[in-house]
């Protein structure tokens, strides 16, 4: 697992509506979406829990694999209006 997978898992948050507007209040424009399997490995075929790791914007040299999500967008409403459908977790900042 690479270090900064490995960081990710230390301090994360379920995603909430009210996680959603504190991340706009602080400006976060995007996040970048990543699925991982139960064992902690990148997945995006068929990823058991979804992290979004806020950023200000998308890098721009990324290896073209990486998903990212306006902040805006209607799946992150909808993700983080769902009380018990998807596992989504935030990534602290």
């Amino acid at each position: 697992m690479k270090e900064e997978t490995r960081d990710h898992f230390k301090s994360v948050e379920p995603f909430t509506q009210k996680v959603l507007d504190r991340m706009i209040r602080e400006g976060v424009q995007y996040v970048q979406v990543r699925g991982y399997t139960r064992e902690k490995h990148l997945d995006y075929v068929d990823p058991h829990y979804l992290i979004l790791v806020p950023v200000k914007e998308p890098a721009i040299q990324g290896t073209g694999l990486d998903i990212y999500e306006n902040i805006n967008s209607d799946i992150l409403l909808r993700w983080a209006s769902e009380e018990n459908g998807a596992k989504v977790w935030v990534a602290s900042q």
